[in-house]
């Protein structure tokens, strides 16, 4: 009987080694404060995650929101639409995986204060503790958590939508990288998805590379797409953040 136990004792401990193990193993937590930069028109809105490559934000997610008050709603859109800058908002702490869209308990709405300009730069905190719909995940990419590679010679910009408005964003790979957006004027016509661009040491194009990639298409040696006039096609940098990205 006694060994029997003693045997049975040993079994359990080693049982509880290896979910220890387990659990020592399981993904890091994406808790935290998210802040987001914010942007769009009088036709909608939209958030990006200010990703880092570190956890608990190492997560590229764009997402297209509203907010509850509906008055709010109408203001808010009608002061960025055609705005130079830029919003942020600072959500009460939550878990980014909440956001990915095979979540089992996806976030559909949550409270944040809202900042002309940067939060952490000195921006002005303009209203607070905001409710915020999530309607739409445009992108959710986790990031790798690799050491740094050589500076890629082209990266990816990808077109989006709101309304009539158009911006580009840089789809994020591995660091360093460039987070990047861009507003469009008189872009109708150009090409949509995400194109490939020559980007400089920091990871970010330059707008000749952008307005060549728009004109032309991915292909250098293509003929001007006449859909797009030189002289209509403006191009206005909203964000870009490289120091955060190395």
């Amino acid at each position: 009987m006694a060994h029997s136990f003693s045997l049975l004792r040993a079994a359990l401990m080693a049982c509880l080694l290896l979910c220890s193990s387990f659990l020592t193993a399981a993904p890091h937590s994406h808790m935290g404060t998210h802040g987001m930069l914010l942007f769009g028109g009088e036709a909608g809105l939209v958030a990006s995650h200010l990703p880092m490559y570190h956890v608990p934000h190492n997560a590229q997610v764009l997402l297209r929101l509203s907010l509850s008050d509906k008055t709010l709603d109408a203001k808010l859109r009608q002061t960025l639409d055609g705005y130079d800058g830029y919003w942020t908002l600072v959500p009460k702490p939550f878990d980014l995986m909440r956001l990915a869209p095979d979540h089992p308990e996806p976030l559909r709405r949550f409270q944040a204060d809202l900042y002309q300009d940067h939060f952490e730069r000195g921006g002005q905190r303009r209203y607070s503790s905001v409710w915020v719909e999530v309607e739409l995940i445009e992108r959710f990419a986790l990031l790798s958590l690799e050491p740094a590679q050589p500076n890629r010679a082209v990266g990816h910009y990808c077109t989006l939508s709101i309304g009539d408005s158009q911006f580009l964003y840089k789809r994020l790979g591995q660091r360093p990288e460039a987070d990047h957006f861009i507003r469009l004027d008189g872009a109708a016509g150009s090409p949509t998805g995400c194109l490939p661009v020559a980007v400089d040491d920091q990871g970010a194009a330059s707008e000749a590379s952008l307005r060549q990639v728009l004109l032309t298409g991915p292909d250098a040696l293509a003929e001007p797409n006449s859909g797009v006039s030189f002289q209509a096609l403006q191009l206005q940098t909203l964000y870009l953040e490289t120091g955060e990205l190395r």
